[in-house]
């Protein structure tokens, strides 16, 4: 069985999924109404520390020990934007609750403010 280290669960009227992460830079969701895993997700980023559910979207932000905060659509698996502004490890990442905006942590202390909104994403990472 594969061992997974960290979770975030969000519970919403549209969506229902929990989303794991390992060691490995995987990312497996699940939807919680039906039992079956949605998708894994390679993010090619070892050590994630941290994932944070958009509450409006479902967009799933993962990050950790590269320094660089990822955000995906989880049901396609699709990158949608790579924020790479911290020096430190990322503890931490939150949306906050209009979603526009996300607020991330790192070991050295640092805490960020960033607008997170659908015309800031990447057409491709």
């Amino acid at each position: 069985m594969q061992r997974l280290d960290h979770f975030v669960m969000k519970l919403t009227r549209l969506i229902a999924q929990i989303a794991a992460a390992d060691e490995d830079g995987l990312i497996i969701v699940w939807d919680l109404m039906t039992a079956p895993r949605i998708r894994t997700i390679d993010t090619e980023d070892h050590e994630l520390r941290c994932l944070g559910f958009r509450r409006d979207e479902g967009t799933l932000a993962a990050a950790g020990k590269s320094r660089t905060i990822r955000l995906w659509d989880p049901i396609t698996g699709q990158e949608l934007l790579r924020l790479e502004d911290h020096k430190g490890q990322i503890n931490s990442v939150e949306f906050s609750r209009h979603g526009r905006t996300l607020a991330s942590r790192s070991h050295d202390g640092v805490v960020r403010l960033r607008r997170a909104e659908p015309a800031d994403r990447l057409a491709r990472p």
